[in-house]
């Protein structure tokens, strides 16, 4: 189960790593129109910047609870 949660979280970050990458296109795009969203939304790829912070880190997690779990049997 534990290597499924940590597939789990790859693909996640994966997608939030897709989502980065078309979050600065967009962000590029309005800019070069001269187009802001508000200071909210403007930095739309900083905020994902910073979950896939935060999933790497429970990526970590979860893969030393699986190899302590292996270790214990």
């Amino acid at each position: 189960m534990e290597g499924d949660l940590t597939g789990q979280i790859r693909g996640l970050l994966e997608t939030f790593q897709q989502a980065e990458t078309q979050a600065k296109e967009v962000l590029e795009t309005a800019r070069a129109q001269g187009l802001s969203f508000g200071l909210d939304y403007n930095h739309l790829d900083a905020d994902i910047a910073y979950l896939l912070g935060r999933l790497r880190y429970m990526e970590r997690i979860a893969q030393r609870h699986r190899a302590t779990r292996r270790d214990e049997t």
